[in-house]
Parts: C-alpha cells; structure tokens; sequence
C-alpha cells in the first residue's frame, strides 16, 4: 500500500466534496472499477471468496481483496470466517449494502439506455446478454416491492 499525505490539496478537496454532496459521499464508497462488480455478483446472495473470484475473472486477487476490505471497512459487506482447514470465507452484502440495491437497479437501467451508443466495442451478442441478466434483475427487485412491470415502466419514464 501507499500513503496517503492527508493535508495535500487533493485530500482536502476530497474531503470537502465528500463532506458537502451525498451524491459525492456515495460514489467515494462505491465508486472504483470493481466495488460496484462485486455488490453486484453479492446482491444475488452471500459467496465463498472462491466463487466471488471466479465470477469476476478479471480482477486480480490483490485487487479482489483490496476491495473487499474497503467495502468491510466501509460496513458494506460482512464477512464471515469459519475455524475449520481451509479456511471457509463467506462474504455477504450488509444491511447498509443491501439498501444500495435501488440504487445499483436505477444505474443500470440508466446505463442500458445509454451503453450501447458509447460502447461501440460491444457486440450486439454481449449488450444483449447484460441486458437479459439485468432485466432478470430489474424483474425480480420490482416484484419484491409490490410493484408490476407496468408500474415501474412509468416510473422509468417519469409517468407517475
């Protein structure tokens, strides 16, 4: 790790922008390359390390670890330690992870709507397969909540 020198210009920026905007706050706890990939694959339920690992085949261990001690740190995620040989470590979203939810499901259906037009590299194939996984999603949250598809449709549009 690193040093962070907390009277640099740049820390007393951070620290003011995270201080006066919620929004800002927010994205300081979630908003990496990898955070919201792993609250994402934790959302469906808690997960072994293994499993997590192999869900995310791009990110490093180093990485993958980093970041799961900064989301425990922040009280995002739990994680659980079983005394037995191996060790048997399962993470799983906290209570404060899991009111992120909404917010996860209303920035990736903002991000379909918008994706495909910024992201020429992906084929067709690939946005329509993210698509699906985030419909199945999307579908299931809104259930939850007591509301039809119709429903949350309107919402999306702003038809209240």
């Amino acid at each position: 790790m690193y040093t962070v020198k907390e009277t640099s210009t740049n820390q007393l920026n951070k620290s003011v922008a995270t201080e006066s905007c919620p929004v800002s706050y927010t994205l300081s706890k979630i908003g990496n390359r990898w955070k919201p990939l792993i609250i994402f694959q934790l959302s469906s339920g808690p997960m072994r390390y293994g499993v997590l690992k192999k869900a995310l085949p791009n990110i490093t261990e180093k990485m993958l670890i980093q970041n799961l001690r900064e989301l425990e740190t922040d009280e995002l995620v739990t994680r659980e330690v079983k005394p037995v040989v191996p060790p048997h470590v399962t993470y799983a979203l906290s209570e404060k992870g899991n009111a992120l939810k909404p917010l996860f499901e209303s920035m990736a259906q903002w991000g379909l709507t918008y994706w495909q037009n910024d992201s020429p590299v992906l084929e067709n194939q690939e946005v329509d397969h993210y698509a699906g996984l985030l419909q199945e999603e999307v579908t299931k949250a809104v259930a939850e909540k007591g509301y039809t598809q119709k429903d949350f449709d309107e919402m999306l549009n702003g038809n209240d």
